[in-house]
């Protein structure tokens, strides 16, 4: 939708010009939106509303770009993400004029929110994988500990068995029963 944007001195403002476009994008004619802003400002969502002044106040102070973008909700109860783009110039009356277009990015805005949704959910799915392979590694040690150490066990008990039944006189084999028992102690 194309328009023209008049601001006095006062901060009233008015639509100078509104092309065609605004039935279809808001469900108003041209001449019902000229005739009465009020019915633009009253589509603007509460909480974009005074993003809306407060950025077209900045861009009439500063004569830069004015850039918006935000929800109207239609009179039929469908909601809308419009974005709207436009160049100001200051008038020889003290009003600020801008020329710009509307446009309806509900769809791209619609897609964004579900991509935003769908990271989201692949956040929470790669935790939860990371969260279910952290479990199974300490599943798995715990599992690999007690058969070690049962193993360790079953060892220190046959080297113990074995030393008992050893001749005192192979003093290399006991020593090395004792070598091994200490190497199982540290394990």
């Amino acid at each position: 939708m194309a328009f023209q944007l008049l601001l006095g001195p006062d901060n009233i403002f008015s639509f100078s010009y509104i092309g065609d476009g605004s039935l279809a994008l808001l469900g108003l004619s041209p001449d019902e939106l000229k005739a009465d802003i009020s019915l633009f400002l009253k589509l603007i969502h509460p909480e974009d509303s005074r993003a809306f002044t407060e950025s077209m106040l900045v861009s009439a102070k500063n004569l830069a770009f004015w850039s918006w973008e935000g929800r109207v909700t239609l009179a039929n109860g469908e909601l809308k993400w419009l974005t709207l783009g436009s160049s100001p110039q200051s008038r020889p009356d003290n009003q600020v004029e801008w020329e710009g277009l509307v446009v309806n990015v509900t769809q791209t805005k619609l897609d964004e929110i579900e991509l935003l949704r769908s990271q989201q959910q692949l956040r929470e799915f790669s935790s939860h994988i990371q969260d279910a392979k952290e479990q199974e590694r300490l599943r798995i040690a715990r599992e690999v500990h007690d058969e070690i150490g049962g193993l360790l066990t079953a060892i220190k008990m046959d080297l113990a068995w074995m030393k008992e039944r050893l001749p005192k006189t192979k003093k290399v084999l006991t020593d090395k029963t004792t070598t091994i028992e200490n190497l199982v102690d540290k394990a």
